[in-house]
């Protein structure tokens, strides 16, 4: 071959071996990142049967190791198993899942709650869909407590003969109960919320009051 024609094949061979490595690089990366991520990953097959793959914290998360998992259907993760098909089948459909909240099942026994989202992905140059699980369990507990705790501070508060009021340092009423909207001469306790409680006041009282208010936050 003249001499062009080797440098030439030189230059392309470099190029492919240069290419390959960089790939490579990239596909190194994507895996670290895939196993360091502080959810739990599931790569599933594109007909959403199968699990192809999962990190640390998805194996944690089902109680088993990587190759156990591998093979087993996405839908034993949710405790209701059709809607876990349901979820699955909209992902399917819309490429994507934004945060679904669901129940799950956990490896020590019961239920606890997680926000489910996905979208499509490659695997070994095959299409898959990448599936990620954030478990909720404890924020999802704390919410309820704080609903309940507020629900009780509500009914006390309706059954209380004084007015009782909530408000910001600002004066902004966040809320009211019944003998509080008897006392202001309104309807409803919610006509008083988002209104300012020194409205209700003597005007000549409202700077010697946010002094106190002032004086009793510092």
């Amino acid at each position: 071959f003249p001499k062009e024609v080797i440098d030439a094949m030189r230059k392309a061979n470099d190029e492919l071996i240069a290419k390959e490595a960089s790939l490579t690089q990239a596909w190194l990366q994507m895996q670290r990142l895939f196993e360091a991520a502080p959810v739990a990953l599931f790569l599933i097959s594109n007909d959403g049967t199968q699990i192809v793959k999962a990190n640390t914290r998805a194996c944690d998360l089902m109680g088993a190791v990587n190759e156990e998992i591998v093979g087993r259907n996405i839908v034993e993760l949710f405790a209701d198993p059709d809607l876990g098909r349901e979820t699955i089948d909209e992902l399917q459909k819309n490429h994507r899942l934004d945060e679904s909240q669901v129940r799950i099942n956990l490896p020590g026994g019961g239920t606890g709650w997680a926000l489910i989202s996905g979208q499509q992905s490659l695997f070994e140059e095959k299409e898959a869909i990448l599936v990620g699980v954030l478990e909720i369990s404890d924020l999802k507990k704390a919410e309820d407590e704080l609903r309940e705790s507020e629900e009780r501070y509500r009914a006390i508060s309706e059954i209380s003969p004084d007015a009782i009021i909530v408000r910001r340092i600002d004066g902004f009423i966040l809320f009211a109960n019944t003998a509080a909207a008897r006392l202001f001469g309104v309807p409803k306790p919610t006509e008083l919320v988002g209104r300012s409680f020194f409205e209700f006041l003597d005007p000549e009282i409202h700077e010697p009051l946010k002094d106190q208010i002032q004086n009793l936050m510092f």
